[in-house]
Order: structure tokens, then C-alpha cells, then sequence
């Protein structure tokens, strides 16, 4: 599994490119990683108080069966 501040370094990356109110959608499936990220998520929105995230959680592979690719993504080892 990932660490928070990897998972952190991420949305913080998303989110450089917000400059006004923002929120940005996530879409995961039901797993270990999207319960850690929701777990940032406080912290998150106090240091950027224009950007609201939100928690959009899939069936695994429906994205891609609809055709829908994930923007960026990681492989566990």
C-alpha cells in the first residue's frame, strides 16, 4: 500500500492548478487505498479551503468497460 504522503503528494498535485473554488471529483473503487485517501481528506480541504473534494465510489472495472480511463494511476508491487 502507498503512503499517505504519497497519496497526499498526489491530490496536491491536483490541485495546484485550482485558483479559485474548485472541487475535484475522485473516482475509486471500494478498497484500502480510497479508505486511506478519504481519511486525508480534512486535512486536505483545511489547507486548501477553495478546493472541496469529491468521493465518487465505482464498481471495479465499470470505468473502463464504459470506456472511461482514470487521469493517473498506480500499480501496487
Amino acid at each position: 500500500m502507498h503512503s499517505s504522503t504519497e497519496i497526499g503528494k498526489s491530490l496536491t498535485a491536483a490541485a495546484l492548478a485550482a485558483h479559485a473554488e474548485t472541487e475535484l471529483v475522485i473516482a475509486t473503487v471500494n478498497n484500502g487505498h480510497m479508505i486511506e485517501m478519504k481519511k486525508l481528506t480534512p486535512a486536505f480541504e483545511k489547507a486548501h479551503p477553495q478546493i472541496k473534494l469529491k468521493w465518487v465510489t465505482l464498481a471495479r472495472f465499470k470505468a473502463l468497460y464504459a470506456g472511461l480511463r482514470p487521469l493517473f494511476s498506480w500499480k501496487d508491487e
